[in-house]
């Protein structure tokens, strides 16, 4: 599989960055969402 780089949000990417970056993006969205989650029910109570 060749190895491409693309534009991507104004710059220059391997696919694989790209992947990473999306995947870790999502991951810190999902902790902040828990965090918000936790804290509405912290302040609830």
């Amino acid at each position: 599989m060749p190895v491409v780089r693309f534009r991507y949000k104004g710059g220059n990417y391997f696919l694989s960055e790209v992947i990473e970056k999306e995947i870790l993006k999502s991951q810190i969205n999902r902790y902040n969402f828990f965090i918000r989650i936790i804290a509405c029910q912290f302040l609830k109570n």
